[in-house]
């Protein structure tokens, strides 16, 4: 009963340490706040194995964690564009031969558990690429 007990106090800090502003060693790249949920995007930095980023889904009323999802950002940062219902629409800026709005599957940017399980998400994650070459 003890080992429980300490197990699930140590599970419950484990959560409340993920806070709005306090994520591992990340840095706060960007804040959006919908109607209901607020999301918080960390850089995380690993050294010479690059960056990745997480992105935190907060209730906007008691800034309980809803969930966290790991994204690419080694190349391009993502950024969240709107927050509609339970769908969360994000952009990267990959450089790209055609200039536009192109749809990015989920594989090629969902990372760790998020990637393997999708079905397990509250959210729908919608990304896209928006590339348009500067004119000079």
């Amino acid at each position: 009963m003890n080992k429980l007990k300490c197990i699930s106090i140590l599970f419950f800090i484990l959560i409340a340490s993920c806070k709005e502003n306090d994520f591992e060693d990340g840095k706060v790249i960007q804040k959006y706040v919908g109607k209901h949920v607020k999301t918080v995007l960390y850089q995380i930095d690993y050294g010479a194995f690059g960056s990745n980023i997480t992105l935190c889904v907060f209730n906007k009323a008691n800034n309980e964690l809803l969930e966290e999802i790991g994204l690419r950002g080694e190349d391009e940062l993502p950024k969240v564009d709107s927050i509609v219902n339970n769908k969360i629409f994000i952009h990267y800026n990959f450089s790209s031969e055609i200039e536009g709005v192109k749809n990015i599957p989920p594989d090629g940017v969902l990372l760790g558990e998020a990637l393997i399980d999708r079905s397990s998400l509250k959210f729908e994650y919608v990304f896209t690429n928006v590339y348009f070459k500067s004119k000079q």
